[in-house]
């Protein structure tokens, strides 16, 4: 008899039926598996949908990002539809899958959050596009950034966070630019050629997301152009243009989509005003008895408004220092003005104005002086100066906030620089150390989307 043989076996005798036991009992075998999460990145909002794939799916799988659930809209064998829940900050998290055997599954850091900070370039015709890190408080310039506006002297930026739309308005060009802004990608696309606003000169814009509306103030022709745009391409289409009676040449327009008013900075040839008008649902204008309003100052710049305190800020450049004027607004567009408005704005040549409305907090943008300067706003609209801080750049042009991680961003026009700040409750500016290219030259707009 050959004892190798006979070893042999007697070792396969004893394996085999372990290796059979192991493989049942699941040691080995995975049951519940995750193959690819597409898309994988995605806005700080939410409500991405992606597809995840692998097997071991069931009626009572759960996704969880981070530590957040995600709502499962289809469930099959090897192939989830799930909808991303928000995030606080942007970053990476890890994917876990658990069946309703209690099986679990996870993809470390297998979803990104991410957010978009962007500059409107007046001196190059684009729009550099950069990606914010919430938790380090940086931003870098994606890959592909700039992008072209597609038309000559750009002048402002707002934007539909709900749909990811962006809206430029080309001074020289007299178009307005949509594009479709993505994360995935980091990239900007045009929705569609630059339509004409059918008007002279706009240099400003305001966005409703709320009823699919945008308006450009067109400063040369002293009138407003209304527009609506399609929910699922963004195409926009013209409804009409108003004159603005009693006023002219147009530096900036806000909307409340509440109550569904619209407001123009006028920098007439005489008194500065704001014209106030109602709008509809479907965008026409109609200018209120009440408007227009003396400004509180020359040169108007820049509009803010409060909705939920029914207020409206309006920076002065002025011919020496800088002023910021404050109005109540009522349930007819009725503007009054803030006992003691116009405030100093503690600078000179202030251009552009942005609300925490959360904290009631206002941040003003000094031109001239390179600064910016804080302030806290009562429930009635008084101002109170917090500090004002150098801007870390020259021609200090335009704001934004991310009042949910308490950063402000300044563009600076001189320097052709972006910096960030961040910001206590009382209004207090810290440098971040964060300066970073404008991606071209003469930055005048700047826009934050979560």
């Amino acid at each position: 008899m050959n004892r190798t043989i006979h070893l042999r076996a007697v070792v396969l005798a004893l394996f085999l039926p372990l290796v059979a036991v192991v493989t049942a009992c699941g040691a080995i075998v995975q049951k519940i598996t995750i193959t690819s999460i597409e898309p994988s990145v995605g806005t700080l909002l939410g409500g991405t949908t992606v597809t995840i794939t692998g097997k071991g799916y069931d009626s009572g799988t759960t996704v969880y990002f981070g530590d957040q659930p995600g709502t499962v809209t289809d469930v099959q064998s090897t192939v989830l539809t799930v909808d991303v829940p928000p995030a606080i900050n942007t970053g990476e998290v890890d994917v876990t899958i658990t069946n309703s055997k209690s099986e679990s599954v996870s993809h470390r850091q297998g979803y990104t959050y991410r957010s978009m900070l962007m500059v409107v370039n007046r001196g190059t015709n684009n729009v550099g596009l950069f990606d914010v890190n919430t938790l380090e408080e940086t931003f870098t310039a994606f890959t592909r950034s700039p992008f072209s506006t597609q038309g000559l002297v750009p002048w402002d930026i707002d934007t539909d966070w709900i749909h990811s739309l962006v809206f430029v308005p080309n001074g020289n060009s007299s178009t307005l630019a949509v594009f479709q802004a993505s994360v995935v990608e980091g990239t900007l696309t045009l929705v569609a050629n630059p339509v004409a606003v059918n008007a002279v000169g706009p240099v400003a814009v305001t966005v409703d997301a709320n009823h699919l509306l945008a308006f450009t103030g067109n400063q040369t022709s002293g009138s407003i152009s209304a527009f609506s745009y399609a929910e699922d391409t963004g195409v926009p289409s013209l409804i009409e243009v108003t004159p603005i009676a009693g006023g002219s040449n147009p530096q900036d327009v806000t909307s409340d989509p509440t109550l569904l008013y619209l407001f123009s900075a006028n920098a007439n040839a005489g008194v500065s005003t704001i014209s106030i008008f109602g709008y509809t649902a479907g965008g026409v204008l109609t200018e209120v008895a009440t408007s227009p309003v003396a400004a509180g100052g020359t040169n108007p710049t820049a509009l803010a408004l409060d909705t939920g305190a029914r207020l409206l800020y309006l920076t002065n450049a002025n011919a020496g220092s800088g002023t910021i004027s404050a109005f109540t607004y009522d349930a007819n567009g009725k503007l009054t003005a803030v006992a003691g408005s116009p405030f100093a704005a503690n600078g000179m040549g202030t251009v552009d104005v942005v609300l925490d409305t959360s904290r009631r907090i206002l941040f003003a943008a000094n031109q001239t002086s390179g600064t910016i300067s804080s302030f806290l706003y009562s429930s009635t609209g008084v101002l109170t100066l917090v500090e004002s801080i150098g801007s870390q750049g020259t021609q200090t042009y335009a704001l934004a906030v991310d009042a949910a991680h308490q950063l402000l961003y300044a563009a600076n026009g001189g320097s052709n620089t972006v910096t960030a700040f961040t910001y206590s409750d009382e209004g207090t500016l810290t440098y971040t150390g964060t300066q970073v290219d404008c991606g071209g030259t003469t930055p005048v707009g700047l826009a934050y989307m979560p």
